[in-house]
């Protein structure tokens, strides 16, 4: 595999990150979160979540919502009540919406190494201008950070 093909799949897969048009249907969150189509619709209509109907009528999730509804089944999951759970889920939508904006400006590009691949998260604040923090996944599942620059 080629370093361009790595730097446009990567490409890919950041431009992604940005969007919100990638919608699930009511069907596919309920059974990623561990919970019914019927409960995802009283949460709607109570305003907990939003789905936008599609043109054949079919409820859709954008994955902030998704996200938002997962955090709300954990959280019930843990003892907490539906109205607790929601209130907390709010709380939260910060901290998801600052790491979003985080990973989309930090992930600078992505290398190839000879046992996985590394994305490159930018210089570091108070170290050498030429510092990155790279996040390192490999093919072994031992995954981890390094501090240095391109090799």
């Amino acid at each position: 595999m080629d370093m361009e093909s790595a730097t446009e799949r990567f490409k890919r897969v950041k431009f992604l990150l940005n969007q919100e048009a990638l919608l699930l249907s009511i069907g596919d969150v309920a059974k990623a979160i561990g919970s019914t189509t019927r409960q995802l619709r009283y949460w709607e209509k109570k305003g907990y979540i939003n789905g936008i109907q599609s043109g054949t009528g079919q409820r859709k999730f954008n994955y902030p919502e998704v996200i938002r509804a997962g955090v709300i089944q954990g959280l019930i999951e843990d003892g907490y009540t539906l109205s607790g759970a929601v209130k907390r889920s709010k709380e939260n939508d910060f901290v998801f919406k600052e790491l979003r904006e985080l990973l989309s400006e930090r992930f600078n590009n992505v290398y190839e190494r000879d046992d996985g691949v590394e994305f490159d998260l930018g210089e570091i604040e108070d170290c050498e201008p030429d510092q990155h923090l790279f996040v390192v996944l490999r093919n072994n599942g031992k995954n981890g950070f390094r501090i240095g620059s391109h090799d």
